[in-house]
């Protein structure tokens, strides 16, 4: 999602549309017409492409003007924590738009890159796969013909400087891509991007999201991406009433608090919307990331989990990697002050009690 330390998710007002935040209204069609299999019984097969499997993200961090700025910097020791939980891998949320020289070549910050390759060697040394995303581009989106330039120019950058770490960084080539970011236009720019990418990176993992905010009803939009290192992604916060209830971006627009989740028929409803993701993805043919899922941090962990729990399983059953959205500040599972894990987000996510913390890592 696109986050920061006021917002579990900037623009949510308009994810809060049916279907936007990836549930589906009834009737759902795919792009180019007729409507997806119910895809109750879609295993999608495993893919030595896709090497992880339970990840989180670390938001907050590396979006931000300067790193810190949003409540939190990244530790090293973080990191080993979430080794030790059982993750193997970390989403690392980067606004690389906001430290570009404003004309061509459009250079990266060389201080920011710095301590990029810090982060990254750390996530190496640990043992974590770690996927960099282009995150907070939001302008992209609104006016691809002008600011597609800069997209390849952070690609460039990266890939060439990143070209000789080993393939457990991958890269994901823009979060949550909306507006005039749709269809042909959409797959026309990821091309470009993977021009940039392929020449010295020809076996690395590259995530693409599809269109409409990442939703599973925009996988259809990677239909023709012919490249056989490359990962679908989607991302799902339905019902957005719920998982969104008292978000504090717009009092006028954002879910009231008091929301119950839980009955038969909610559940059945998670399943099924993940399901129809799994039928959505089946004829592309590529090994399918659940990117982002979560529930704002408003309301107890008690509540929040079975809805984490819920949409976990469903992925897992679906053959589908995942990664919770978030560490910590909004929609967080970790207290950085105990160096604790929630013990039911934690064991909506894994089936176990949470690890002590380990004192030598303090």
């Amino acid at each position: 999602m696109t986050v920061d330390r006021r917002t579990f998710a900037a623009g949510a007002a308009a994810l809060l549309g049916a279907g936007a935040l990836g549930g589906d209204p009834a009737g759902a069609q795919i792009p180019g017409g007729g409507q997806p299999a119910p895809g109750r019984g879609v295993r999608l097969p495993a893919s030595p492409v896709m090497k992880f499997r339970r990840g989180i993200a670390i938001g907050n961090a590396l979006e931000a003007s300067y790193e810190g700025e949003w409540g939190y910097t990244i530790q090293r020791r973080h990191l080993e924590a979430i080794k030790r939980a059982g993750f193997d891998h970390v989403r690392l949320p980067v606004k690389f738009s906001g430290h570009l020289e404003a004309a061509p070549p459009f250079t990266i910050d060389p201080k920011f890159m710095l301590r990029l390759d810090e982060i990254l060697r750390w996530m190496i040394e640990i043992g974590l796969i770690c996927i960099i995303d282009v995150h907070h581009f939001d302008n992209i989106s609104e006016r691809p013909d002008i600011h597609e330039p800069r997209l390849i120019a952070i690609w460039r950058q990266v890939a060439s400087r990143y070209a000789h770490l080993p393939n457990s960084i991958v890269f994901e080539v823009i979060n949550e891509p909306r507006g005039l970011l749709i269809g042909e236009r959409l797959r026309k720019m990821y091309r470009a991007v993977l021009a940039e990418i392929r020449p010295l990176n020809p076996t690395r993992p590259v995530i693409l999201s599809g269109d409409r905010w990442g939703n599973s009803i925009g996988l259809p939009a990677l239909m023709g991406m012919d490249d056989p290192y490359v990962i679908a992604t989607f991302h799902y916060y339905a019902p957005g009433n719920f998982t969104h209830q008292g978000a504090w971006w717009d009092k006028n627009q954002s879910p009231k608090m008091g929301v119950k989740w839980g009955t038969a028929a909610d559940v059945a409803k998670v399943k099924a919307d993940i399901a129809l993701a799994a039928s959505r993805a089946q004829p592309l043919g590529m090994p399918v990331f659940l990117g982002e899922f979560g529930v704002i941090n408003t309301i107890p962990d008690t509540e929040r989990a079975p809805w984490i729990r819920t949409v976990r399983r469903a992925a897992e059953q679906h053959g589908m990697s995942w990664c919770i959205w978030q560490f910590v500040v909004s929609g967080h599972m970790y207290d950085l002050k105990t160096d604790t894990w929630s013990a039911p987000i934690y064991q909506a996510l894994f089936d176990r009690p949470p690890p002590r913390p380990a004192l030598a890592s303090r």
